[in-house]
């Protein structure tokens, strides 16, 4: 019997691995930014013409702002906790029999790595500035424990699996076991290639201070500004998933001194990752990973 997987990602917790993962595995029905692997009813049509095993196929639904969207991507939302329970609540209706995935990371490695992709995508800010003003927002997107009573509430515990990324990071073959026995799936040999890599904090640095002088150049354009900067975001945000490893930007980034990530976790913000995390102790891949949850007074 066919079954749809919903995976909730997290930002830099494995997707750009999951997504190769289900493009080259024949067990899965899948493709970034459609509804179950067809952007459109021809695409479906076609599939169900030269298919007949669709019995045995998996259809993988994904998005990563099914937990994190940005506050300007849906103004008419308050807070982020209100959006993720609208989402899963819409997903059930459409979908009430899916099993569901979700990664986590472990929130100070979530922190930095997904500032390195901020960077990535033309981030102007400091470290510390960006977290300032962030935690100043109601849209902070890792409370892990709401987003999974959310779920279990839902479609129930037996129909969901919590996986972190350092598990994936630790030992991929049994990351990916997890989810073939959750599925009931056959075992598939797997070779990713390295995708979306974080940047060094030299080239963290290097590339913000690019991003600054593109915006102040374009800045002086007057009115063309706004155009010729959207071009430049766009320009990086096709090519955001490259490995920025070539030897030009290897090259720049070692003549800059890496800025230094100095955010304290106030006893405030500590408090507050404990409570987002303390769920996560329940489950058995987490037992060794109370440091990076917060987890370990409870």
């Amino acid at each position: 019997m066919s079954q749809i997987l919903l995976h909730v990602g997290f930002p830099k917790a494995g997707s750009s691995f999951l997504g190769q993962w289900f493009h080259q595995n024949p067990n899965f029905i899948f493709k970034d930014f459609a509804i179950c692997g067809f952007n459109n009813t021809q695409e479906l049509m076609n599939m169900a013409i030269k298919h007949k095993d669709f019995d045995s196929k998996v259809f993988v639904l994904r998005d990563m702002k099914f937990s994190s969207p940005q506050s300007n991507d849906f103004t008419e939302i308050n807070n982020i906790e209100d959006f993720q329970k609208k989402t899963a609540k819409t997903l059930h209706t459409l979908f009430p029999k899916a099993k569901i995935l979700i990664v986590t990371r472990g929130f100070e490695s979530a922190l930095k790595a997904s500032y390195s992709q901020y960077i990535k995508e033309g981030g102007l800010l400091k470290y510390n500035k960006l977290i300032e003003n962030n935690k100043e927002t109601k849209w902070f997107p890792y409370n892990y424990t709401y987003l999974i009573k959310i779920y279990v509430n839902l479609f129930g515990s037996e129909n969901i699996l919590i996986l972190p990324f350092e598990l994936l990071k630790n030992n991929s073959t049994l990351f990916i076991k997890n989810i073939e026995t959750f599925l009931n799936i056959q075992y598939f040999s797997f070779c990713p290639t390295i995708n979306n890599q974080s940047l060094t904090p030299q080239q963290i640095t290097f590339m913000r201070k690019i991003n600054n002088v593109v915006y102040l150049t374009f800045f002086l354009l007057g009115p063309f500004h706004k155009i010729t900067y959207k071009l430049y975001l766009k320009i990086l945000d096709k090519h955001k998933t490259n490995n920025w490893n070539n030897f030009i930007f290897k090259l720049f980034s070692k003549l800059f001194k890496p800025e230094k990530f100095n955010f304290i976790f106030t006893k405030e913000i500590k408090d507050k990752f404990k409570e987002h995390g303390h769920l996560l102790n329940n489950y058995y891949e987490y037992k060794n990973l109370k440091k990076e949850y917060h987890i370990a007074e409870i």
